[in-house]
């Protein structure tokens, strides 16, 4: 088993290495860490509306008190369909392919063959509403930022499989669809009479956004130090398992 050998020149040069690496971190970390804590400040200190409190919703957009956070049940208003029955606020169909691939294998001493088969991604189709209510206002498309919630509905088949299942080329149409309401919390900002900056965030309540928010403002700062600290440590292992062939004939003469 190889030994590595780790020489004087190497741990001087790794300590400058560690002391560059963390003032860079200090660096990053002060010009990213009041930005994340003051998102997380906004978050804590937003305006609050329960669902069904349309009136106050209405207030808020025409006093432009700045940060909100609303819950209530987004609706889409004009829902889409596509082959399956339903509407919805948005859905996708996905065509797959059932398809061989080849895998050649080799151990040095001989080569072969192997076959699987996967259904295969081929192409996409996607409609979307593109007008929403939310506690008794009309938003556009645009307007609102979506978490991505699209969950599987259903698969189609082009022709039925049999008792022998798939045969190479056969095709079939995965479904994924986003129910035309959904409950949840809309964050942003009242300004200039309307709403910017508005994002929904389905199956989420006012109260696990604010908890986050608090955990983000105590947890930020050290989970960017573990990273940072893991960053470094990786970094000098990196450095002394170089050849570092600069160091080639100090080494020769200090062993």
């Amino acid at each position: 088993m190889m030994t590595m050998i780790i020489t004087k020149r190497e741990i001087l040069f790794s300590t400058i290495i560690v002391t560059l690496l963390f003032g860079l971190g200090i660096i990053i970390s002060r010009s990213l860490l009041p930005r994340l804590t003051y998102s997380a400040l906004k978050t804590i200190s937003a305006v609050e509306v329960d669902p069904g409190m349309r009136d106050r919703f209405d207030y808020i957009r025409r006093t432009e008190v700045g940060d909100f956070l609303a819950a209530d049940t987004l609706k889409a208003i004009d829902p889409v369909s596509l082959d399956i029955p339903g509407k919805w606020l948005e859905i996708k169909r996905e065509k797959e392919r059932y398809t061989t691939h080849v895998h050649h294998h080799s151990d040095g001493k001989r080569s072969w063959t192997t076959t699987s088969h996967s259904w295969d991604y081929q192409e996409k189709e996607v409609r979307k509403a593109q007008r929403y209510e939310f506690l008794g206002q009309n938003f556009r498309r645009d307007e609102v930022k979506f978490r991505y919630y699209l969950k599987k509905e259903t698969t189609v088949y082009e022709k039925d499989r049999g008792i022998w299942g798939p045969n190479v080329g056969d095709i079939r149409y995965v479904y994924y669809v986003w129910p035309k309401e959904t409950t949840g919390v809309m964050k942003g900002e009242a300004k200039d009479k309307w709403f910017k900056e508005v994002e929904f965030k389905p199956g989420q309540t006012i109260e696990k956004i604010k908890s986050g928010a608090e955990r983000d403002i105590t947890s930020a700062p050290i989970a960017f130090w573990i990273v940072w600290g893991i960053l470094i440590v990786g970094a000098v292992i990196g450095f002394y398992y170089l050849e570092n062939s600069w160091l080639y004939d100090k080494k020769k003469e200090e062993n």
